[in-house]
This record gives structure tokens, C-alpha cells and sequence, in this order.
């Protein structure tokens, strides 16, 4: 599945709809992960690549690679970001939100993986693991 979307939050919502219609047709209901990174993906795409500048694209591809596993790729028009040092630990308090979809993320996802400058990331999720990697 390839998507193009405009930097509108307006579009995040059909977008993940197509994607849980994407994984249905494989035989994967609701796919409650795969929703969650492609969310949290395009949120950050929109507001921190491309400063919600409603000229520039999201895009991406959402790609079945067998069993219950996908692979999740959005790119942003954005300079980028330095992942390397992105702090992906849950905040000591949890009212705090900034990187926290990154936290998501990372929690949900089985490997991250960014293009050189950071503005495109791959992710891969398989919807098979029962819990969301997140532990009290």
C-alpha cells in the first residue's frame, strides 16, 4: 500500500483506515500496532518534518512481508532531525509528552530503522506479539 498525503491532520485518519483495510485483506483484524506507529509516524511527518507547511507531502509505503508482519515506511519534505541522540525512555512523569510518540514508537515497534538525515523512517511491527512491549 503506497500513500501520499498533505501535511493536514485531516488526512491522518483515513490514511490509518486504509492501513487497517490493508491488513484485514491479509487476514490481520484491526491491526491495532501497525495503526498505532503509522498514527504516531504521520503525526510527527506533519508537525515536526514538515512544520505543518500544507504545501508539503507525507508519504509512504505499508508493506505485508509475510505471517503477521509489516513494514512501515513514511517519509517527510522536512531537513530532518538527529535521531542518534532521540531519548526514547519513558518520562519519569507521564504528563509529559514531548518525544513521546517516538516512545511509542519504539515500545511497539520490533526495529526502527532512518535514512541518513532522519527524515525517513522505516519501521517494522508484527501484530502477532500479544502485549505492546510496555512494562509498568
Amino acid at each position: 500500500m503506497r500513500f501520499a498525503i498533505p501535511s493536514n491532520v485531516a488526512f491522518v485518519r483515513r490514511t490509518i483506515q486504509e492501513a487497517e483495510e490493508f491488513a484485514h485483506a491479509r487476514g490481520i483484524k484491526g491491526a491495532p500496532k501497525t495503526s498505532v506507529v503509522l498514527r504516531e509516524l504521520l503525526i510527527n511527518a506533519i508537525f515536526h518534518g514538515n512544520q505543518n507547511v500544507a504545501s508539503r507531502k507525507v508519504q509512504g509505503i505499508i508493506e505485508h512481508t509475510g505471517g503477521r508482519q509489516f513494514r512501515i515506511v513514511v517519509e517527510d519534505e522536512g531537513k530532518g532531525f538527529d535521531y542518534a541522540n532521540l531519548d526514547t525512555s519513558l518520562p519519569d512523569d507521564p504528563r509529559h509528552i514531548r518525544n513521546r510518540g517516538y516512545v511509542l514508537i519504539r515500545k511497539v515497534s520490533s526495529a526502527l530503522e532512518f535514512n541518513e538525515c532522519g527524515n525517513r523512517i522505516t519501521a517494522l511491527v508484527d501484530e502477532g506479539e500479544t502485549d505492546f512491549g510496555i512494562r509498568e
